[in-house]
């Protein structure tokens, strides 16, 4: 998914790109149950501030928490703090149902056991039920592109993430990081017209102000000749940041890249 970094020097022209795994990393899904029914409930930036987002790794250790909480318990995990506190979107209230549960526990399993194959075939059986809710479909999308995400298979996670995203059954948290890491794949697959829309629809509808956010759509754009408008993205952000080196050498690229040799000159004291 990685695109190449080039860092350059005053009165070198060339484009810029930040590899599209340094901006969201891909999250792995936490199911979450209807309170009403008994049963059992479980749980690419790599600089991201891990308020924000959870590595794959402490995804998985909370979703097994999770899990052994409502075995010995019979409780559901209480609800994840807001990543998007600022979301527009009203959330759905459909969790997965006891008659559903336990199917998607299984393709949940499949997965951490790495067995891609299994999780897809599972998560295409319960998303095709016609019994199934938005949520159930929503929720074995999500974990039907997080398998061939795990296996750089870049084309197939987005078609995932977009079904995910169509479906449209999951909370505000999932949603929301399955619609970034769809930006960020189709980044990957150089699909850039798709990556700038699915972000900017990501910014439009949590009104984040994340830098990792902003500093994806310049690289879109300077990936796009956009040289102008990425310019001014990453001097923007280095007023705010001006101590962050890399958006100062993305700031500098691009600036050559609209040949304002002086303003880049400028920025390089």
């Amino acid at each position: 998914m990685s695109q190449t970094v080039t860092l350059m020097s005053v009165g070198d022209i060339g484009p810029v790109y930040e590899p599209a795994d340094q901006y969201v990393e891909l999250i792995a899904p936490v199911l979450a149950q209807d309170m009403g029914n008994a049963g059992e409930t479980s749980a690419p930036q790599k600089e991201a501030d891990a308020a924000q987002t959870e590595t794959m790794r402490s995804q998985r250790e909370r979703r097994k928490a999770e899990l052994n909480k409502s075995k010995n318990e019979g409780k559901a995990a209480p609800a994840a703090a807001p990543l998007f506190p600022n979301a527009t979107r009203q959330e759905p209230d459909a969790k997965a149902s006891s008659k559903t549960l336990k199917a998607l526990q299984e393709v949940q399993a499949a997965y951490e056991k790495q067995d891609y194959a299994g999780t897809i075939a599972q998560a295409e059986a319960i998303a095709n039920k016609p019994d199934a809710n938005m949520y159930e479909k929503s929720f074995a999308y999500q974990l039907a592109a997080s398998a061939p995400a795990d296996q750089n298979n870049d084309a197939k996670a987005a078609d995932y993430f977009q079904k995910a995203l169509t479906t449209n059954g999951l909370d505000n948290n999932s949603h929301y990081q399955v619609m970034s890491n769809l930006a960020a794949v189709q980044f990957g697959l150089q699909q850039n017209d798709a990556a700038l829309k699915a972000l900017g629809r990501f910014l439009a509808e949590t009104k984040s102000t994340d830098v990792k956010y902003q500093t994806m759509r310049g690289s879109i754009l300077a990936s796009m000749g956009r040289n102008d408008e990425a310019a001014k993205l990453y001097k923007d952000l280095l007023a705010k940041n001006p101590n962050d080196k890399k958006i100062l050498m993305n700031a500098v690229a691009s600036l050559q890249q609209a040949d304002q040799y002086d303003q880049a000159n400028a920025l390089l004291g």
